[in-house]
């Protein structure tokens, strides 16, 4: 049988299909709400879409595992994470646990006159210690800085002693004629910050603050960050006997690709967890990368990681000691009206532009400009974190913990003046 369409019925019948296929690209795509509890980050989102989420930590706080539908996370650990949004509600949660700590501050003259600060804190029970390095021009209170306390929190809660001190150049001046106070990369057995090192861990064990077989660690920023690697060559160098307790084993840099002499013959594992996008002149994330291949040719352990940037969220802010949460939005507020950050969040120009931006246009500012010089700088350098530019960040910290505990001894926990066994 023979079906005859005529032209005007086929012409009405293409024109309502036309019309329901511009309808159907018109309509705007559905969207699924995402539900945080203990955090931020709630919110309706598309299918397909990447959302970021974040705990609500403090300076006296660490995050807990995430919990909900926790298969979608990039890692369920970290405090701050982020998945790719389902087809359908999502919800997450996650609790804060209390870490009060305030470090212990003394003055020590090491191997020479010069009084030089370190802040330290060992927990009752301590399955090892965690020399934290300050970066060029730093110093000992490098520990207090936001980010470096809630890394530093984390491994106090793990079990982890935390020590941080100052390099021999931040107390007697610039020994090098380089016009920048850093640590010493020399390996010799002159080398004052070794031996500086050496002569506070010795003190320390002759207090029963530690052992001398307590097992050791280091992490580093920049310049620190190169120092912690050249730590981890000391027990396979040629300088072995003169610098015995400086044994480690397992050293992270942040920001740093580290000197490859410091790899020649290094057994200890090494991590390098560097920023996506790296601005420092004298940083390489490629060198890094190839100095992570270089270890793991040789069968020494080894991991390479990048930091992504992150959005900006109204409560950033407010894991600064001296910002709520109120005055948090205020600023986050300011920086959106000034199209600082793009539809997505993301800022886009570097952190810079944007304190230079904030310094030129401070009428358009007024919350930012009144905080202490102190809280703007540490609100530049969360802006640093963000951008995945040269600054230590505490978005790896569980990572770092869990590398450090694959070199832990398999006896267990040491307690503080005890030994292992």
């Amino acid at each position: 049988m023979r079906l005859e369409v005529s032209l005007p019925t086929l012409f009405l019948v293409c024109a309502f299909a036309f019309a329901g296929l511009v309808q159907a690209q018109d309509k705007p795509a559905e969207k699924f709400r995402v539900e945080i509890t203990g955090g931020y980050g709630s919110g309706e989102f598309a299918p397909g879409e990447k959302v970021h989420i974040w705990s609500a930590t403090n300076s006296e706080s660490v995050s807990g595992p995430w919990s909900g539908d926790v298969e979608l996370l990039t890692d369920r650990q970290e405090w701050a994470t982020s998945f790719l949004m389902p087809g359908r509600h999502v919800k997450f949660q996650v609790t804060q646990k209390a870490v009060p700590v305030k470090f212990s501050f003394e003055k020590f003259k090491g191997s020479n006159s010069s009084l030089k600060e370190v802040y330290y804190h060992f927990p009752s029970k301590m399955r090892g210690m965690v020399f934290i390095v300050h970066g060029t021009g730093g110093g000992a209170d490098f520990i207090e800085k936001t980010e470096t306390r809630a890394l530093a929190l984390t491994l106090i809660d793990s079990g982890f002693g935390v020590v941080s001190a100052d390099a021999e150049e931040v107390a007697s001046g610039d020994r090098n004629n380089d016009a920048k106070t850093r640590w010493s990369l020399k390996l010799t057995e002159s080398n004052v910050d070794l031996k500086n090192l050496q002569a506070l861990l010795i003190d320390f064990e002759k207090r029963a603050l530690i052992r001398q077989d307590t097992p050791k660690f280091a992490l580093g920023m920049s310049n620190g960050g190169a120092f912690s690697v050249f730590l981890g060559g000391i027990a396979a160098s040629v300088v072995a006997k003169d610098f015995d307790r400086l044994k480690f084993n397992a050293v992270v840099s942040y920001c740093a690709d580290a000197n490859s002499k410091s790899l020649r013959k290094t057994q200890t594992p090494t991590a390098w967890y560097m920023c996506g996008h790296e601005n420092h002149p004298e940083v390489s994330n490629k060198e890094a990368h190839e100095n992570h291949m270089r270890l793991k040719r040789r069968g020494v352990y080894s991991e390479y990681a990048e930091n992504p940037a992150t959005p900006l969220y109204d409560e950033r802010f407010s894991r600064l000691t001296d910002v709520s949460l109120q005055v948090s939005k205020l600023i986050v507020s300011e920086i959106r009206a000034a199209g600082l950050v793009d539809k997505n969040g993301f800022f886009n120009r570097n952190s810079s532009e944007v304190a230079n931006f904030i310094s030129a246009n401070a009428e358009k500012f007024p919350t930012t400009v009144r905080l202490a010089k102190s809280t703007q700088r540490q609100l530049f350098q969360q802006i640093r974190v963000m951008s995945a530019e040269h600054a230590l960040y505490s978005d790896f910290a569980r990572r770092n913990v869990d590398f450090f505990e694959k070199f832990l001894p398999l006896q267990g926990e040491v307690k503080a003046g005890q030994s292992a066994r």
